[in-house]
């Protein structure tokens, strides 16, 4: 694939055009803080793979200076939807707590997320619902197309994080396949201009002349992520 494309600016490093999820999560942040959301709870369904951002959300979060409320021992709460018991008392903490703001990491369609949409949607959860808590949602940008239309106020992200070579990259891309390119798209060209660099090139030296394995990349810098808020 690398061979089709004429080469980037900033050859002597790679910039990658996907940049790492993290950056998306700081748009999310910065984004919430803004918005005046400041306090919140972030809960998961430990087998959805949204969970896997919930710790390196909360940590962004807490250093914003927002306050994360929870009744277990760590931040996340963590709730299997098929454990009743374990379900019913998440459901109790929000109506106690109030909390204006829940981070939810779930699919949009998950068993979770269904069941605190029906929740919410019949004021079960105290401060104002079915208008509050708003929602905020650890899923990737195309799901988000498929999220229902709620009262409350939802976050999440118009598209992830993108690269700085990305608009020279779609133009490439659209030149020679006449279709816009996919982030997996974007992926599979940083993946075969590493690979061609270790093939093809000496590995840069460290500043003490020792061998620098990552030297070919500088990062992350990125467009960044754009977060929406629909309900607003």
């Amino acid at each position: 694939m690398a061979s089709r494309w004429t080469p980037l600016k900033g050859r002597e490093r790679i910039w990658p055009l996907v940049p790492s999820r993290q950056e998306d999560l700081k748009a999310m942040v910065a984004a919430e803080m803004e918005a005046g959301w400041g306090r919140e709870m972030v809960v998961e369904d430990p087998s959805a793979l949204e969970s896997t951002n919930s710790s390196a959300f909360v940590e962004l979060f807490q250093a914003a200076g927002g306050i994360v409320e929870s009744y277990e021992a760590q931040p996340v709460q963590r709730v299997d939807p098929s454990n009743n018991g374990r379900l019913q008392r998440f459901k109790d903490d929000m109506a106690w707590s109030w909390v204006p703001t829940v981070v939810v990491a779930d699919a949009t369609d998950g068993l979770f997320s269904q069941e605190l949409r029906a929740e919410q949607q019949q004021g079960r959860f105290g401060g104002g619902a079915p208008l509050t808590p708003n929602w905020i949602w650890l899923t990737e940008a195309e799901d988000l197309q498929d999220a229902p239309a709620v009262p409350w106020q939802q976050l999440g992200l118009q598209h992830p994080a993108r690269g700085v070579a990305w608009a020279e990259f779609q133009q490439g891309f659209k030149h020679y396949t006449g279709k816009a390119p996919t982030l997996l798209a974007g992926a599979d060209f940083d993946t075969a201009r590493l690979l061609t660099l270790a093939d093809a090139a000496p590995l840069p030296l460290t500043a003490d002349g020792g061998i620098d394995a990552m030297g070919w990349l500088v990062g992350p810098r990125s467009e960044g992520s754009r977060p929406d808020l629909p309900g607003l």
